[in-house]
């Protein structure tokens, strides 16, 4: 395995790990009342840029199979 693709997957997991912390947060409301509106769509980004990243890090790595179009 080569180096940069461990480097790659490591902080792939990295950011998905930081994604599922974000969305945690958006699913237990309770635990935090008072959070203000900026902070919930501060979270959504933080979600969404995160997953992102880490998916195309794992997708660059691993192209689609032959005969897919």
């Amino acid at each position: 395995m080569s180096n940069k693709i461990f480097k790659s997957g490591w902080i792939a997991g990295f950011l998905m790990a930081v994604a599922a912390q974000g969305g945690n947060w958006l699913i237990t409301p309770m635990s935090h009342p008072d959070a203000s509106t900026l902070r919930t769509y501060a979270v959504v980004a933080q979600v969404a840029i995160c997953a992102g990243v880490s998916l195309w890090l794992t997708w660059r790595h691993h192209p689609p199979a032959a005969g897919t179009p």
